[in-house]
């Protein structure tokens, strides 16, 4: 500021100069009023303002030095300040936060971030001397010196005010803001942000630049002692005084207009605010009564579909009332009926019994006449006379008949016919005998009194009984024929009976979850039964722009929707059953067994628990089949931990347990299986809450794998070396084409390559071209026809299912198509089939045909074959057959696996005795095999391949005998790991087995293909109903597995139990896939960032290290 009272005018010193403060002047200059002045006035003012005095030349390469720092561009980039605000602010969609902003709102952004930074620009070379900051530096004088050179005599205030208005007042006067207004970038929020803080930079005191800039100027552009008399009679500080009183009303004039049009648009605005807030009511309104009208005519529709319903319900149930009335007419008039005839029985008996009565009166007096008239003379002894007679011929009758009966038992001895005549005879008396007993009833009948009615009351109570009880049978079986509706539904929801029959639709007949609801229209009209319906409005089409409904009858039948959910619900059920098994047999010792596996892109994680039962049977019970969402041990115990606290959970919802049972909760197994896996092995101690070190026995099933994949491994080096293929051939073959951890490239492996291609050519179901298994069949079936008698018994050539599949995770697979491979390796039969094809130039399967004809020419590959049958028939049949029962783990591999050692080192020692088969696996543990129609051709195969194999050693060909060496050595190697627990010192051996053990290993199976048989089940499942969500495709699984639709139907309260699971199944739905895929998604990116930066870590330290050996 000017002092005015002083008489020396002291020099400030500069202004901070920032990138702002440079761009703002340089845009001032830029417009349309000012672009007559030069870019060296820029230049002038700029370095006043950092020098902190009056500037009144510069040098052009300093001008030029400027621009070029404002607009230059080098190699194509934008490097001047004022390019690169135009740049940043027409592409500001590549910054994140300008993006979002609108271009005013940007354009300010950009100006507070550059108030921030320095200008980086030196003004230290300009005429007249002066301190500017150092080259990049702030370019702020600190404190101006003063100049070394005398004041060039008086001054001429107008000449400097005059070069005053030149350069800068001038541009002031002529701005915009200098007008009253603000720049392009000032908004009503800065202004109003400024007036409440004040000033604080100079992005905020753009209103005050021509008056500073002409104070700071003018009072510095020289360091001259006045007088005080002359500098108050200067022109200059007269126009000075003037133009600040001037300002001051000015101001304050703008100020008041200023609150002139803040209370006007203050009044504006409260008008507005008020016009808005009453059409906002307005439109309340009209929503609020449209509303109500929708709602009152919905109510009526409501309203006239109730009255409909209720209406057809009457008709309905009217319609029943009148047949029931009808059926009980009928009824009544036919015990009307009977009652009559009854009654009318009854008089006629009283008739008769009167009758009788009378009669009966009139002969015994007649009766008492004549008795007494005989005995008044001789008659009465005549009558003594007759009796005398009349008992001796009943005694002379008696013994006829005696006699008669005689000869009749001597007549049915003597014939058959006179036998059956006796049978008729006896026939005939019993008839009579019946006939005599029915007219005694009617005598009886006749002679009763009219009072006694009593018998024929209790004859119509018994009739009445005999009617009700028909009646009863009538009924139950209509309500089989025509069920009512309360059969279906219960309440709001369905019935336990009608969606367990959809439950064992899904997961024992495995129908498409969207075809159920057929099922029981098809059953129900093939039984002749009449499902309920109701009718129900269904939105039909729009007309108008508006949906009409329409009235149809439907059934009282879950669609598909409903179907997904029961499916949902038997996931939280087979979560009550297991936590019923668990707590009704809490002593009871359960083995966890885990697998992971991967269908339609996702992870899922198999937990399954085995037992023993009271029977000593191994029993399996799934515990969960959820989405896996992570690989690692932790996550593994994790998911079993929320899983058994779900199990307890939902014992505690269903009053199972008054509260979460601990025992479920903190269930902890006795005993594991798993493979070997180092991640799997360590998720079951976790689990089973061990130590690092107390692994508990792995799969033997994978363990047969690994041992005989080893072994193959060796037939594949002694293969290569005999066909002079090398590593590095085999090592470029071996990502052609992957088979269960089996690369079956040429190179890599050229016999399991053979036996590969040729199960995909036979290949009886197949939709690929290559697939010619029917029409080889069909070919050696008419070949073998036609030569019918001629080829001996012993002599195979067909029987194309006697290959297996080559699907799944087994290795040995390719052992056990060994023997067949090698039988359609005869002419005869698929040789000759192919080179017939060959000849002919078909089309299908041209180069697998090819591949396979040369495998079968090739004495290499074909002794490897041949080899490979032969392990297969010495030791894999035998170790699959003692692995494949419910007995005691302890008592069979302990036993199993030292045995097997022992024959490997055998077999490895002496090979010939595997190939005249005087050495094979005979383990004491192992089921007797089964003699069946496939076995007997095995057998035949084995005995045709070692006839071969002797052969080929008579002359000189020893290559299946090392082929066998090798594999036997490196299979004894395998043992030796993968078994190491159960031979002689390991933890399992046979002499470490006590008791405890026993009781805490009895619930172990001795594989964990149960595991893998959930997987099978889930892949069958995915292939019918697709992608689904994780609880449905869980409760299908798993109902599937444990029967689950037969433990609800036995629950005593199952009715109730299924509600309550109904409504937490619901709960549980209401969670979207999305919802889940987001939740698993982020600790997937947990664990992946994790890895990354262990990645990046890693290279980063590869490339410094790299870095590091290049210098030296």
């Amino acid at each position: 500021m000017l002092d005015l009272a002083g008489g020396i005018v002291p020099v400030p010193t500069g202004v901070a100069v920032t990138k702002a403060v440079a761009l703002q002047v340089y845009l001032l200059f830029q417009q349309q009023r000012l672009k007559h002045l030069a870019f060296k006035h820029v230049y002038l003012v700029l370095a006043s303002f950092s020098l902190g005095y009056r500037v009144n030349s510069a040098q052009t390469a300093a001008v030029e030095r400027l621009r070029r720092f404002f607009s230059s561009k080098e190699s194509g980039a934008r490097v001047g300040l004022a390019e690169d605000y135009k740049e940043r602010v027409k592409k500001r969609s590549r910054d994140e936060i300008l993006k979002q902003l609108t271009v005013p709102e940007a354009r300010r952004h950009l100006m507070q971030l550059y108030d921030r930074e320095p200008l980086n620009f030196s003004f230290a070379e300009v005429a007249g001397g002066g301190g500017g900051g150092d080259p990049g530096g702030s370019g702020t004088a600190t404190m101006a010196p003063a100049p070394t050179q005398p004041a060039p005599g008086p001054l001429d205030v107008r000449t400097r005010t005059l070069a005053t208005q030149l350069t800068l007042m001038a541009a002031g006067a002529h701005c915009d803001f200098a007008k009253g207004t603000r720049p392009y970038f000032w908004d009503r929020t800065a202004a109003r942000w400024v007036q409440s803080t004040g000033p604080t930079g100079w992005s905020d005191r753009l209103g005050e630049l021509p008056l500073d800039v002409l104070r700071i100027i003018d009072g510095t552009v020289r360091q001259v002692k006045l007088s005080r008399a002359r500098r108050a009679e200067t022109h200059e500080l007269q126009a000075i005084a003037l133009r600040k009183q001037l300002d001051d009303e000015r101001r304050r004039t703008e100020e008041l207009v200023t609150a002139a049009q803040a209370s006007k648009r203050g009044a504006e605005r409260t008008l507005r605010q008020a016009a808005a807030l009453r059409d906002q009511a307005a439109d309340e309104r009209r929503a609020t009564e449209a509303a109500m009208e929708a709602a009152r005519r919905e109510h009526e529709l409501d309203l006239k579909e109730a009255r409909a319903a209720a209406a057809a319900k009457y008709n309905v149930l009217r319609a029943e009332a009148r047949a029931e009335r009808v059926t009980a007419g009928e009824k009544i008039t036919e015990l009307e009926r009977i009652i009559t005839e009854l009654e009318r029985g009854l008089r006629g008996a009283k008739l008769a019994l009167r009758a009788a009565g009378r009669e009966a009166v009139a002969a015994a007096d007649e009766a008492a006449s004549e008795l007494e008239r005989a005995m008044s003379g001789r008659v009465w002894s005549a009558v003594r006379a007759a009796e005398a007679r009349r008992e001796a011929a009943e005694k002379r009758c008696d013994d006829l008949q005696d006699e008669l009966e005689e000869l009749q038992q001597q007549l049915g001895s003597r014939s058959q016919s006179r036998q059956r005549d006796a049978e008729q005879l006896r026939y005939f008396q019993k008839r009579t005998e019946d006939l005599q007993a029915k007219i005694a009833a009617y005598d009886m009948r006749a002679n009763r009194r009219f009072y006694d009615i009593e018998p024929i009351a209790e004859e119509n109570a018994l009739l009445r009984e005999q009617l009700a009880e028909a009646r009863a049978e009538a009924a139950k079986y209509k309500s089989i024929a025509e069920p009512d509706a309360s059969y279906f539904r219960n309440g709001g929801g369905y019935t336990l009976e009608h969606d367990l029959a959809i439950a064992e639709c899904v997961t024992k007949a495995r129908v498409s979850r969207n075809q159920v609801s057929r099922l029981f229209s098809i059953f129900g009209r093939f039984y002749r039964i009449k499902l309920p319906t109701h009718v129900q409005r269904v939105p039909h089409k729009k007309v108008a722009g508006k949906m009409t409904y329409v009235e149809r009858t439907l059934l009282y039948v879950g669609g598909k929707t409903h179907v997904k959910e029961v499916c949902a619900v038997l996931n939280q059920a087979h979560k009550l059953q297991v936590g019923v098994q668990l707590l009704e047999s809490p002593n009871d010792s359960y083995c966890y067994i885990s697998d992971g596996a991967e269908s339609l892109q996702t992870d899922y994680l198999a937990q399954l628990l085995s037992r023993r039962d009271a029977s000593g049977r191994l029993q399996t019970i799934a515990l969960d089949l959820s989405t896996l969402h992570g690989k690692s041990s932790e996550a593994q115990c994790a998911a079993f931990r929320e899983s058994m606290r779900a199990v307890a959970e939902i014992c505690r919802d269903l009053k199972v347990t008054t509260a979460v049972e601990p025992m479920l909760l903190n269930f902890t197994p006795s005993s594991s299986m798993n493979d070997r896996a180092a991640p799997a092995r360590k998720a079951a101690r976790l689990v089973r809450g061990v130590a690092e070190g107390e692994d508990d026995p792995t799969c033997a099933h994978h363990g047969i794998v690994n041992i005989f994949e080893g072994g193959r491994k060796e037939i594949d080096k002694v293969l290569k070396a005999a066909m002079n293929i090398t590593e590095e051939q085999s090592a470029a073959d071996a990502a052609k084409i992957k088979n269960m951890r089996t690369h079956v490239g040429w190179f890599s492996s050229p016999s399991c390559s053979l036996i590969y291609q040729t199960v995909k050519y036979t290949a009886l179901f197949s939709s690929k071209g290559y697939a010619v298994g029917s029409k080889f069949r069909q070919w050696i079936l008419t070949q073998l026809a036609a030569q019918e008698g001629d080829i001996p018994d012993d002599q195979l050539l067909g029987s194309v299912e006697d290959l297996l599949a080559i699907c799944g995770s087994r290795d040995y697979v390719f052992f056990m198509n060994a023997a067949v491979t090698e039988r359609f390796s005869q002419d005869g039969s698929l040789l000759t089939f192919l080179e017939e094809e060959d000849t002919m130039g078909a089309e299908a399967g041209g180069k697998l045909r090819k591949s396979i004809l040369l495998g079968f020419r090739s004495d290499y590959i074909m002794a490897a074959v041949r080899a490979m049958a032969l392990i297969c028939d010495s030791a894999l049949w035998e170790l699959l057959r003692a692995i494949g029962s419910d007995t005691h783990i302890l008592d069979i591999l302990p036993v199993m696996w030292p045995e097997t050692l022992a024959f490997f080192e055998a077999a490895a020692a002496a090979p010939s005795k595997v190939v005249d088969g005087s050495l094979t696996l005979r383990l004491s543990v192992a089921r007797e095999a089964k003699v069946t129609p496939r076995a007997t051709r095995a057998a035949i195969d084995i005995a045709r391949i070692r006839e071969k194999a002797a052969g080929e050693k008579a002359a000189g060909d020893t290559t299946i005998e090392k082929m066998l060496s090798s594999a036997f050595t490196a299979m004894a190697e395998g043992t030796r790991n993968h078994a190491s627990e159960f031979l002689p010192g390991g933890n399992f051996c046979s002499e470490k087995i006590t008791d405890e053990l026993r009781q805490r290993l009895s619930g172990m199976p001795t594989t964990s293909t149960s595991a893998e048989r959930t997987f099978a089940l889930g892949r069958d499942h995915d292939q019918r109903a697709g992608a689904c969500r994780d609880d449905t495709r869980s409760g299908a699984i798993l109902g599937a597995m444990d029967n689950t639709h037969e433990f609800m139907r036995g629950r005593e309260k199952g009715e109730e139990e299924w509600r309550m699971l109904r409504r937490l199944a619901r709960k549980g739905m209401k969670e979207t896939m999305a919802e889940k895929r987001i939740a698993a998604g982020r600790v997937a990116a947990t664990e992946r960032n994790a890895k990354l930066e262990g990645h990046r870590a890693k290279q980063a330290a590869k490339k410094k290290e790299l870095a590091r050996l290049e210098a030296i």
